[in-house]
């Protein structure tokens, strides 16, 4: 017997950690769980073999010291990793069952034996969402997009959110720089104050920009929940940031004004100006 070689026995016990194989009378090798499939999550010996079973497996290493001999059944399958489809590529949208939930994301099945990754960050763009994976369950259907896929690492990457618009692009377009939004203030800090501009999304109002700023304190200016107007000078998508001024909002408010009242019927126009001037050098 040697390594490599292809040998044959019967299960005769099924453990948590994997099958032993009898080879012949007195002689056992061990077939470990890792072995058993070639699915990144281990199986249970019992959904793979049944106690008496036959079966052909791979003589892996030989152990004469200890009297140990590893076998293995999933070497002598296709490796389904050499065999990924052509819709498995990066950017492509696939539909799979969740077979998994962990604490840092859900497993999804993209190919037979093949799972996929929803990292906790790709489920949802709600960041006020403290756990995202209480939204799925095992068993569901969902649609979800290739992010990236690692041949080497035997790793696919996978996002949900990636298939729903994303909210900070969404405000952007809808409230270009200089546009005025109302929001709750959500919290006050020494830097400054972050205010709900839309479900879920919030944007900061930095010291400098609220009218005499460094000279006030924020806590008496302004309170939880009250609602404050403000106006938008930046919107980063990439980061999730969005800037807003109480500053510039006062200064859009005097413009406005100004050009309301110069609109007005009572405010002198340039020509009833210049008759006034005219007749008082007379």
């Amino acid at each position: 017997m040697e390594k490599e070689m292809v040998i044959r026995g019967t299960v005769t016990s099924l453990t948590k950690f994997g099958a032993f194989v009898e080879l012949k009378e007195g002689l056992e090798g061990l077939i470990h769980t890792s072995e058993l499939a070639w699915s990144k999550k281990p199986p249970q010996p019992k959904d793979i073999l049944k106690k008496g079973q036959e079966v052909e497996a791979l003589v892996l290493d030989i152990d004469f010291k200890n009297r140990r001999l590893s076998l293995g059944l999933k070497q002598l399958q296709p490796n389904p990793w050499d065999q990924l489809g052509p819709e498995i590529r990066r950017g492509n949208v696939l539909e799979g069952v969740i077979t998994g939930i962990t604490k840092y994301g859900a497993f999804v099945e993209v190919e037979n034996g093949i799972e996929g990754l929803i990292h906790i960050s790709d489920i949802t763009w709600d960041e006020k969402v403290a756990n995202p994976t209480s939204q799925l369950k095992k068993g569901d259907t969902v649609r979800y997009m290739i992010l990236d896929v690692n041949l080497d690492a035997q790793r696919i990457s996978c996002g949900l959110k990636q298939l729903m618009e994303n909210p900070y692009e969404i405000f952007r377009n809808e409230h270009p720089v200089g546009t005025i939004v109302e929001g709750k203030v959500k919290s006050i800090k020494e830097f400054g104050i972050f205010v709900e501009v839309a479900p879920g999304i919030e944007g900061l109002v930095h010291i400098s920009e609220v009218p005499n700023g460094k000279e006030v304190n924020l806590t008496e200016l302004y309170k939880s929940d009250e609602i404050v107007k403000t106006a938008v000078i930046k919107v980063d998508v990439k980061n999730k940031k969005i800037s807003l001024s109480i500053k510039d909002f006062d200064k859009a408010l005097e413009r406005e004004e100004m050009s309301k009242y110069l609109k007005t019927s009572d405010a002198p126009s340039r020509e009833s100006l210049g008759s006034f001037l005219n007749t008082s050098l007379r």
